[in-house]
């Protein structure tokens, strides 16, 4: 992306509290995609012998990497190997040949001694969305053989990440006096690496968005900053691309999520520009 700003570098700029509790916080709106949590439930979990048995139901028009699933024995961190059926075969530009499971797929694998599993799985929705991996840690009971899914293991993030997200938005675009194009990306992602090739490098969008603030959001990490931010904005994942006016206002109905090509992009940028902002009131 021309020009491109990793998007916190800007935070130091010129944030106050009171540009979050002005114009920051995006107007809510219909969700477009499920929630990782429903595209993907970790439903079945049990426990016989030593073997454990886990098993995921898969939403219509999303699918899991066979490749993206790990296993750890808790308390040691001892990787385990799981066993899977083979996935169906997908070819892509990006990454070759991959394989997906579509509609469940169910995993076992040896958990002898262990009093716990921590599970790690990634998925797509087929327009195009890639989520960041989940994490949930499965805790065995000691005297039955069913088990329960906890959330996973990492430290809920302070209040003040995700208000530094929304504080970091209306303060770039404050800055500059511009309209501001917020681009989350992950390494991961396929639709993201397509994105990149076919249209942020195209001559015409490179022109629409010259004039703008770029921001860049790389999630692949997805560390604790990370969900903090997605959740603020409400971002499910990347390809996610937010526009802001120039008192950082989002326009939600600009919002691209999900594979595009140059032509919506252009779309959706030239109305983010002619459409007056709406801020929608928090409820007290």
């Amino acid at each position: 992306m021309p020009a491109a700003r990793h998007l916190l570098a800007r935070l130091a700029a010129a944030c106050g509290l009171g540009l979050f509790l002005g114009w920051c916080w995006p107007a809510l709106g219909a969700q477009e995609f499920l929630t990782a949590e429903q595209a993907f439930r970790l439903e079945t979990v049990s426990l016989e012998a030593g073997r454990a048995r886990l098993q995921w139901r898969i939403a219509p028009g999303y699918y899991l990497y066979r490749e993206r699933f790990a296993v750890s024995a808790l308390p040691s961190g001892q990787p385990l190997q799981p066993a899977l059926q083979p996935g169906e075969r997908k070819d892509n530009a990006n990454f070759g040949v991959v394989e997906v499971y579509h509609g469940g797929v169910a995993m076992q694998l040896d958990a002898a001694g262990a009093d716990a599993l921590r599970v790690t799985w990634q998925g797509c929705a087929e327009a195009g969305l890639c989520y960041p991996p989940q994490t949930r840690t499965v805790q065995f009971a000691a005297t039955a053989p069913a088990a329960s899914v906890a959330p996973g293991t990492a430290a809920p993030a302070p209040l003040a990440l995700p208000l530094w997200g929304a504080l970091l938005l209306g303060a770039a675009a404050r800055a500059e006096g511009r309209a501001t194009m917020v681009d989350f990306h992950a390494d991961g992602c396929i639709s993201c690496k397509a994105i990149k090739r076919e249209v942020f490098a195209d001559a015409q969008v490179q022109q629409a968005l010259a004039g703008m603030v770029l921001l860049s959001a790389d999630v692949t990490a997805n560390d604790a900053h990370h969900q903090a931010l997605m959740r603020t904005l409400q971002v499910a994942g990347p390809p996610t691309v937010l526009f802001f006016d120039a008192q950082g206002r989002e326009q939600r109905s600009a919002r691209l999520v999900g594979e595009f090509d140059a032509a919506q992009l252009l779309q959706r940028q030239a109305a983010a520009r002619r459409k007056p902002s709406v801020v929608q009131e928090q409820p007290a």
